[in-house]
């Protein structure tokens, strides 16, 4: 998923990726989506999960 995000906030930047759109395209639903993302928030801190997915 969070490949798939990083895919649409290149090619639309971030003001135009929604989180349908990130879902629709990870054939995830919504709720996932907002899940899976609270959850590194919340141990991680904003942004910390795709951060460490680059540099993996």
């Amino acid at each position: 998923m969070a490949s798939t995000a990083r895919t649409l906030f290149e090619a639309k930047g971030w003001a135009q990726t929604t989180i349908r759109g990130v879902a629709r395209e990870a054939r995830v639903s919504v709720p996932t989506v907002y899940a899976v993302y609270a959850v590194y928030e919340s141990q991680e801190g904003p942004g910390r999960r795709l951060q460490a997915e680059d540099q993996g």
